[in-house]
């Protein structure tokens, strides 16, 4: 066995193990003996060795919290260039990305809050383009829980600021998907005022989204957002989503977004039984009934007070009346419901009820290819009944040459030329015949019908 491959087995088994070695140590013996090991295990050239240390970097980063908050500050902040750099490594390895992303929701209660998100934010933020679904649900987690935890960054309120500007109403789909995404984890996360106040709007809005899937995403965050509605105030929006998800249940043309509209009724329905059609005040799902009874019930109510507290200590919130939001909703849910009414009785698949242009192009464009497909068929059907080779419909058909009259050698002038005499006098021949025009018969040397006597007259001396 090389001393490379060996070198690479022992180095993955103090990885494995580092955690479980940091345990029996007390935290003063783990900052002077194993912080330099730590930052090699962090840096390895080898991906094995930095999943193995990954995968327990929560338990390895509590044993270094030593008494002397100065020296804990010092040693914290040589850890997180290591890990930033193991983060941003060019590997496609996802498990180790989506392991990390995982501790980083306990990163703030370690490092510093500035220097977190200066060298963290950045990198989560190009890790949600393009990755796949779990990444991007960490990514969106993550920068939440940085926003909340670290109040002083006003990370929150920038976060904020992008997804509404940069993700919502993007040209591409996959970041107006990413946005969804992001409000499908704040609806878990924060208060239920937040995604009343700063959410609902806009998840309303993506309803109508030209592209299936983020009207399907979209249809699927139905049930948060009943969570967050109030039973007495928001009953006009809640009728009209209910009606919302019948129209899109009833469509046959998209058999993925029906299927989804009817589980996504299903479950708003159980909602509806279980909590007497009200909501229970509760941002992360389910109803009272069958989480605990009322001692949980009041659990989430005092959880959701303590997180609209920080909320508004972060500043998160508009000066927008509630009444004029809830308006706006509502006719928005109106406009959309019946311009979606109105592209399925004239059989369009999407239609947005912000472009009202969309309607008549598509439809256009529908009447067109239906009198293409129809004249298309007239031809056809003339063609196939036997006819004459004359017109059909008032129109001359192309002339055929037969095969046995093509010429011998294509590229001779000769055969050209013969062939161009009978392809006219095919097309010019009258409309009665059988179908096939016949060549014109060639009369004996000077006998031309018009005109002067042929050149052949003079070289074979006349004709009798």
């Amino acid at each position: 066995m090389s001393k490379s491959i060996l070198d690479l087995q022992i180095r993955g088994l103090v990885a494995k193990f580092f955690h479980e070695i940091c345990g029996i140590l007390t935290p003063n013996q783990c900052a002077s003996s194993l912080r330099d090991i730590l930052i090699l295990l962090l840096q390895d050239a080898d991906i094995k060795v930095r999943r193995q240390i990954v995968q327990h970097l929560d338990i390895i980063l509590g044993c270094f919290d030593i008494e002397d908050k100065e020296a804990r500050k010092l040693q914290y902040q040589d850890f997180l260039p290591a890990i930033a750099a193991c983060s941003k490594d060019g590997s496609n390895e996802w498990r180790l990305h989506h392991t990390l992303l995982g501790h980083y929701i306990q990163f703030p209660k370690y490092f510093n809050h500035a220097t977190l998100v200066r060298l963290l934010v950045p990198q989560l933020i190009k890790m949600m383009d393009g990755s796949g679904q779990q990444i991007l649900h960490s990514c969106c987690r993550v920068i939440a829980m940085f926003g909340r935890n670290c109040p002083e960054t006003r990370c929150h309120e920038e976060m904020m600021r992008r997804y509404e500007n940069q993700y919502s109403c993007a040209e591409s789909y996959t970041k107006r998907r990413v946005y969804l995404i992001a409000c499908e984890v704040m609806f878990k996360t924060h208060s239920v005022r937040f995604g009343r106040e700063r959410l609902l709007l806009t998840v309303v809005t993506l309803l109508d989204d030209l592209v299936l899937d983020i009207r399907r995403k979209a249809l699927m965050l139905i049930p948060l957002l009943w969570h967050i509605l109030i039973a007495k105030e928001d009953k006009a929006i809640q009728r009209n989503l209910l009606e919302r998800l019948d129209i899109e249940a009833s469509a046959t043309k998209q058999a993925l977004l029906a299927q989804t509209a009817v589980q996504v009724k299903f479950v708003v329905e159980k909602l509806m039984d279980s909590s007497g059609g009200s909501s229970n005040g509760n941002g992360n799902g389910g109803s009272g009934t069958t989480m605990g009874g009322e001692d949980s019930n009041i659990v989430r109510k005092k959880r959701d007070q303590m997180l609209e507290e920080q909320e508004i200590a972060l500043g998160v919130y508009k000066t927008q009346e509630v009444s004029d939001s809830r308006k706006q909703i509502i006719n928005r849910l109106v406009a959309s419901n019946k311009a979606l009414r109105k592209a399925q009785s004239k059989g369009i698949i999407s239609v947005s009820s912000d472009e009202e242009d969309v309607l008549s192009v598509v439809r256009t464009s529908k009447l067109s290819s239906k009198k293409f497909k129809k004249k298309n068929e007239i031809i056809k059907g003339t063609s196939s009944n036997g006819g004459t080779g004359g017109t059909s419909n008032g129109r001359k058909k192309p002339a055929v040459l037969p095969r046995s009259k093509l010429p011998v050698i294509l590229g001779s002038e000769k055969g050209t030329r013969e062939a161009e005499v009978m392809a006219s006098s095919s097309s010019s021949s009258s409309n009665g015949g059988s179908g096939r025009a016949k060549p014109k018969r060639r009369g004996p040397p000077g006998k031309s019908r018009k005109g002067p006597p042929s050149p052949r007259t003079k070289k074979f001396g006349g004709t009798k």
